[in-house]
């Protein structure tokens, strides 16, 4: 900008120094280089020269693309030989560019870019289902105790039959080596009770095991067998039993310990020929030798 400043000056000074033709519209320039006499004219100018002189201005330029960027031509002063005043056309000084010319108008602001475009959304993940086996709770086992209905009572055993009139014949007795009455055909008649057991080896020394519904067989009352067992003289001997309308007969092979005196006890197979069950337990029958 100095450089500016200066150049004007100098041609300013250059246009007030030449020589004022009066009011004549057109200048002969011919033989403008041939020497004329000097004349010296003194006149006072009196000039108001505004120079605007920016120092150490920062500027920014914007360039776009290909545009370069403009420079202000700085204007030499060509030096003339002093001496010789020659009368020549005032060369139309060029107006200094403004600087404010050679700075292009900075562009509008770019507009705003666009706003990025949102992320893809994630990819689904795939859902697993699992299958978990729950074995069902296992069944729960209450035990309850159901009370047994009550047995119906047994019906109470029958009377006892009453006590026959007594006989005129001798007493049943039995005597060991002495059969008397009870052994012959005949005899006396005895009433009493029939149960039944488990036959084995009896007192008479004979072994029926496993014989109860084969054989026939009776254990007569130890109060009729005496104290003997092996060769008692009743060993073999047959009774006939009569009851529930029915008769059999069975070989005494036995000896009762528990039994009354006129009590029997016979196998299996002698107590379901007379009453066909063994639910009767405990019966009253009549009874003799046969």
């Amino acid at each position: 900008m100095k450089y500016s400043a200066v150049a004007c000056v100098a041609l300013v000074a250059a246009a007030t120094a030449q020589p004022r033709h009066g009011n004549h519209k057109h200048h002969h320039v011919r033989n403008v280089n041939v020497p004329r006499d000097i004349v010296t004219i003194h006149e006072l100018v009196t000039k108001t020269i505004y120079v605007t002189e920016v120092i150490d201005e920062d500027a920014t330029s914007w360039i776009f693309g290909n545009e370069a960027k403009t420079k202000p031509t700085p204007v030499v002063s060509e030096s003339k030989p002093q001496g010789n005043f020659y009368e020549t056309p005032s060369p139309v000084a060029e107006a200094p560019q403004s600087s404010a010319s050679s700075k292009a108008a900075p562009p509008p602001p770019p507009p705003p870019p666009p706003p990025p475009p949102p992320p893809p959304p994630p990819p689904a993940v795939p859902t697993t289902t699992t299958s978990v086996y729950v074995p069902p709770p296992a069944p729960t086992t209450t035990s309850i105790y159901v009370a047994p209905a009550p047995a119906e009572p047994l019906p109470p055993p029958p009377p006892p039959p009453p006590a026959p009139a007594p006989e005129p014949h001798t007493s049943s007795v039995y005597s060991s080596g002495d059969q008397g009455d009870n052994g012959g055909a005949g005899s006396t008649q005895y009433k009493g009770e029939i149960t039944f057991y488990d036959i084995g080896l009896g007192a008479c020394g004979i072994d029926h095991t496993g014989q109860d519904t084969l054989e026939s067989v009776v254990a007569l009352s130890h109060l009729i067998m005496g104290e003997k067992s092996n060769g008692n003289p009743l060993c073999g001997k047959t009774i006939t039993i009569s009851a529930n309308g029915k008769t059999a007969t069975a070989t005494v092979v036995d000896k009762c310990m528990g039994c009354a005196k006129e009590d029997i006890d016979v196998s299996r197979k002698v107590f379901l020929e007379l009453f066909g069950s063994l639910d009767g337990g405990r019966l009253n029958v009549v009874w003799w030798f046969s």
